[in-house]
């Protein structure tokens, strides 16, 4: 290489003072002091300084031409779009000649090192652009104390002069790390949905944990929320409350956490877990207003201010607005219920967005099948629980499909992009019906019967989003027995864990099953506790690959009321509960377990950051004394 190019030091000094000296082998690809293989573009294919075989005098960095394999991306006497803005005339234009363009410096989105790094005081011709030198990272013989970025560089291109402005770095802003923090020692779970009129509804609430946990049931009367007394429930047991009135409730909970899951009982039975918490939206598939179908949308607000919410329709053709729906008011403390039928008569697969405008809000939908004459489908009613937010995968532990009983997949894609998905079984069919991808149109849904694509007749349920456009799934069950009796069951879909908790499990006049499925690719390992009376072999239950496994909660007790449900695993699985009464009707419901994450809160939480600009605030005196103490760490 001539003597008038810039070539990088050895590793002790990665710059020379004097141009004319050479360096380590220019085309030599990584390692301290030696260009780095960023020196050229990647589509440009040159890793290197000067191609082997190409005479320093046909090499121009600055050009386009074929010599040597010089062509890059740009047009004219351009650098390519890696090194340069693309189609740049001038190399250190970003479009309005302010400076460097991001990339064309350094690594990452790095520019210069900003470790107070000059350039060499040499012609243009010593500085190549390109330059990695040490770590990726241009970088200088330290001078003073400042950092100076390119007081005046001059690059003679073929087409001609140009010359570079001044351009100051500012200094790079520090990312605080974020704080671990401990699960959280007290919670909430809301419970939207309200009995109707001659029938009985009932929480279930049971500890998550190893620690005695106290609740206390809040019900949110017209005249405001009334506290119950609090009961202190220790691990292992369950407490089945009968509910009087029908109101929506929440469940406070403190030291240990609990979970709760909320019951209705008449000529038709539901149940579904409580809700953990608010969210800004909510979405909600699987509901139907089609051949005699009602589905119905609860909105319950148990705080102290009004909310505003925005309900916008999801079906086959597409996304629905209305203005009847853009300013849907709840009242503090108040529920409100949408007969979904009155916006979207005749339906299936009908999805709802809840955009909540102002306020705070938990929703949950309920669907009542009743067909009409000539049509087919069960009779029944079920709980539809919403989500707070699409997904790239979710995983169901119960799907039934024999000569009694159907399943199907309602899948709402909320974005403005098709989505596309693939559907796995556990125990799959040799010539299952599911073929290749499904789509799923933009802001729409669509339905995917669940018949011959299992082996089982009971199996679990995977769906993948292979488009990275996330979707919504519910699973419904239509289910019906030798004897005529039939019922529904609807169950949102989970990514699945490794620690999970159910309360509402009886077998006293039901016969209860809790499913587990493994929709990953290794053994997992899985122990179920259900209290005094647990199976020893529940311990330890291997569930294969791809594979579901069902206990029977008869084998913990024939005949007991209360069976609290924990489920820990060393790798994710899918817990849900599937619950049938033993007469008539057939009361059948699913439910599928809570995640720890529901109860335990975020493992890390961000840092705490005092602006500078606000004043100073006393903190009292460790002591008690009264007397003001100052923080100077918070600039007091």
């Amino acid at each position: 290489m001539s003597d008038d190019r810039w070539q990088p030091g050895p590793d002790d000094d990665p710059w020379y003072d004097e141009p004319g000296q050479d360096g380590p082998e220019a085309t030599q690809d990584g390692g301290s002091g030696a260009w780095g293989s960023q020196s050229w573009s990647s589509e440009a294919g040159q890793h290197a300084w000067v191609p082997e075989g190409a005479e320093q005098d046909q090499w121009d960095p600055h050009a386009t031409g074929d010599l040597g394999g010089g062509g890059v991306a740009g047009s004219g006497d351009a650098w390519d779009a890696r090194s340069w803005e693309q189609d740049a005339q001038q190399p250190w234009s970003d479009g309005d000649d302010a400076g460097w363009e991001q990339r064309s410096w350094g690594v990452e989105g790095e520019l210069w090192d900003s470790e107070d790094a000059t350039l060499p005081p040499t012609p243009f011709e010593v500085i190549a652009p390109h330059l990695k030198g040490n770590n990726g990272k241009v970088t200088g013989r330290r001078r003073s104390g400042a950092l100076i970025l390119i007081p005046s560089l001059v690059f003679v291109l073929l087409a001609g002069l140009a010359v570079a402005e001044p351009l100051v770095l500012p200094p790079a802003e520090q990312v605080a790390a974020a704080v671990p923090q401990e699960a959280a020692s007290a919670g909430l779970w809301y419970c939207p949905a309200v009995a109707g009129e001659g029938e009985e509804s009932s929480l279930a609430i049971a500890p998550a944990g190893d620690q005695a946990s106290r609740v206390t049931v809040v019900r949110h009367t017209p005249e405001g929320p009334v506290s119950g007394s609090p009961a202190d429930l220790d691990p292992g047991t369950q407490l089945d409350l009968p509910l009087e009135n029908p109101e929506p409730l929440s469940v406070r909970w403190s030291g240990g956490p609990s979970v709760v899951t909320w019951r209705v009982s008449g000529e038709e039975s539901a149940a579904a877990s409580c809700v953990a918490g608010p969210s800004p939206t909510w979405y909600l598939a699987g509901l139907d207003t089609a051949a005699g179908a009602q589905s119905t949308l609860h909105l319950f607000n148990p705080f102290p201010s009004d909310a505003v919410a925005r309900v916008v329709f999801t079906t086959p053709e597409g996304q629905v607005t209305l203005v009847r729906t853009d300013n849907i008011l709840v009242r503090a403390g108040e529920s409100a219920r949408l007969n979904l039928g009155e916006f979207q008569p005749e339906v299936a697969d009908l999805g709802v967005i809840v955009e909540v405008q102002a306020g705070r809000l938990v929703a949950q939908g309920e669907v009542t099948n009743d067909p009409i004459e000539g049509e087919t489908g069960a009779k029944g009613r079920t709980l539809v629980p919403a989500a707070p937010a699409p997904s790239d995968f979710w995983a169901f532990g119960y799907a039934r499909v024999d000569d009694n009983s159907s399943s199907r997949l309602s899948i709402q894609n909320p974005s403005e992009r098709e989505a596309a998905v693939e559907v796995r079984v556990s125990s799959p069919a040799a010539s299952g019906s599911l073929l290749g991808e499904v789509s799923v149109p933009a802001g729409g849904t669509a339905g995917i019967d669940l018949a011959d694509v299992s082996e089982d007749a009971e199996f679990g349920v995977a769906v993948d989003v292979v488009n990275d456009v996330p979707v919504v799934v519910a699973r419904m069950a239509a289910l019906r027995t030798d004897d005529g009796r039939e019922g529904v069951a609807t169950s949102l879909g989970a990514e699945p864990g490794s620690e999970w908790a159910l309360a509402g499990g009886s077998t006293g006049g039901r016969s209860a099953r809790l499913g587990l499925y493994n929709p990953g690719i290794e053994t997992i390992s899985v122990a179920v506790d259900a209290g005094p009376g647990t199976p020893e072999d529940w311990g330890d239950v291997a569930v294969e690959p791809n594979a579901r496994v069902q206990l029977e909660l008869s084998d913990v007790a024939p005949d007991q009321e209360a069976i609290p449900l924990r489920i820990s695993s060393d790798g994710p699985v899918l817990p849900e509960l599937r619950s049938i009464a033993e007469g008539s009707p057939l009361g059948s419901w699913t439910a599928l377990a809570a995640p720890a994450a529901s109860w335990a809160g975020p493992e890390t939480r961000p840092p705490i950051r005092r602006d500078p600009a606000l004043p100073s605030v006393p903190l009292v005196s460790a002591e008690g004394s009264g007397e003001p103490a100052i923080d100077p760490a918070q600039g007091g």
